[in-house]
């Protein structure tokens, strides 16, 4: 059952995405800046990152990188399948030159109430990675889970001041955050078979480690368990709403629906520069590493 609500909700999401693109491509351009980032390659993902130089689409052709973007949901040849595509930015649509604000911004809401019911019926249905992998891949296929999954934001108040495009780089932190003690075990459960799993697909030391490895995250309370990974540079935008600014991600490009005119500042490029630690950052302690995260304990 839930495969195949996972196909209809997937079917719908890429009908109302046909539909955005069309009203949209029939609204008339008041302000857009859609940035495209250089593709990250097969093999690539690793590399340290130099510079990033982004080409700075405006005007109509902005709307169309934006509908593009909104629209891109799979793997592309010649573009890596781990590194997600990027496409900071913002357009600006006046109430007053669209036959119906209220349905444009209700389709905007449908698309992503689709994306969050997909990842529902995967996350919620099938518990571990491999079983999650296959049950999204085997409706959709060639999908980037990524892509999918992530929203698009829409600002329709009117209060909108400004959007200032910048770059972000920091760790991603995770913990264990079940919604009760059975779902705390089985977290903590689905963690540990994934470090013994790891084990069993090396060799002897490989095993040993890892044995060792589950033997500590077993000794520490699993509320101070802290999953640290280091993430590539990404595009952020500051949103400016009655006085307060409000970091948000930019991985698509920002609608804005209001008369009042806004003021922006385009994705500059970008140069790597020496991170400062954060002088209120906890004390925590290495126990390991799994899938490109550091596994920590936070020391009291």
């Amino acid at each position: 059952m839930a495969l195949a609500q996972i196909r209809a909700t997937f079917d719908l999401l890429s009908r109302d995405l046909g539909k955005l693109e069309q009203r949209l491509m029939r609204v008339p351009v008041h302000l857009a800046r859609v940035a495209s980032l250089p593709p990250i390659k097969p093999g690539d993902e690793h590399l340290p990152v130099e510079t990033i130089v982004p080409r700075h689409h405006t005007g109509r052709e902005a709307m169309v990188t934006a509908c593009s973007a909104f629209r891109d949901l799979h793997i592309k040849d010649g573009c890596s399948k781990k590194s997600a595509r990027r496409y900071p930015g913002y357009c600006q649509i006046r109430p007053s030159q669209v036959d119906d604000p209220g349905q444009l911004l209700a389709l905007v809401d449908c698309i992503n109430q689709a994306k969050r019911e997909i990842k529902h019926l995967v996350t919620d249905n099938f518990e571990s990675r491999t079983a999650r992998f296959d049950a999204l891949h085997s409706q959709c296929p060639g999908v980037m889970t990524v892509h999918l999954y992530r929203e698009i934001s829409l600002f329709a108040e009117g209060d909108v001041d400004s959007i200032r495009c910048t770059w972000l780089n920091k760790d991603a932190l995770n913990t264990l955050k079940p919604k009760n003690a059975i779902q705390w075990q089985r977290s903590l459960a689905s963690l540990l078979d994934a470090v013994l799993a790891e084990g069993r697909m090396g060799d002897a030391d490989k095993t040993v480690a890892m044995h060792a490895l589950a033997s500590r995250i077993e000794s520490v309370p699993p509320a101070s368990l802290r999953f640290r990974r280091q993430v590539k540079v990404q595009p952020a935008a500051n949103v400016k709403r009655s006085g307060a600014t409000k970091p948000i991600t930019a991985a698509l490009p920002i609608l804005i629906v209001q008369e009042a005119r806004i003021e922006h500042k385009p994705l500059p490029s970008y140069a790597p520069k020496e991170r400062v630690e954060r002088s209120d950052k906890t004390n925590n302690t290495r126990i390991g590493s799994l899938h490109g995260w550091t596994i920590e304990q936070r020391l009291a």
